[in-house]
């Protein structure tokens, strides 16, 4: 891979949508990771293919991670960032994410 690879959770929707279009903007190639599969399917077909990957992980479930982490390494050999954007706020109090 000739770009650099930027790893993004949370990036199927809001704050990590638009992370992870200006990061494809600045050069990167953006791994995004989301439980939300439908909308990280359609934010990589808006990126394109050779600018982007989704994978559907829920990074609080440990092994789930670790064996994402292997995939990704295996498949791309390296991460140059992480942007790691998940979180879910369900009474919208910012404080409590």
């Amino acid at each position: 891979m000739d770009k650099p690879i930027a790893l993004v959770t949370g990036a199927a929707n809001g704050i990590g949508k638009a992370i992870s279009e200006h990061l494809k903007e600045d050069g990167f190639f953006v791994v995004l990771v989301d439980i939300d599969k439908e909308n990280g399917i359609n934010l990589v077909e808006k990126l394109g293919n050779k600018n982007s990957a989704f994978f559907n992980c829920n990074i609080v479930d440990e092994k789930e991670l670790e064996d994402f982490f292997k995939n990704i390494l295996s498949r791309y050999g390296k991460i140059d960032a992480v942007v790691n954007n998940a979180g879910i706020i369900r009474d919208n109090m910012i404080w409590n994410m």
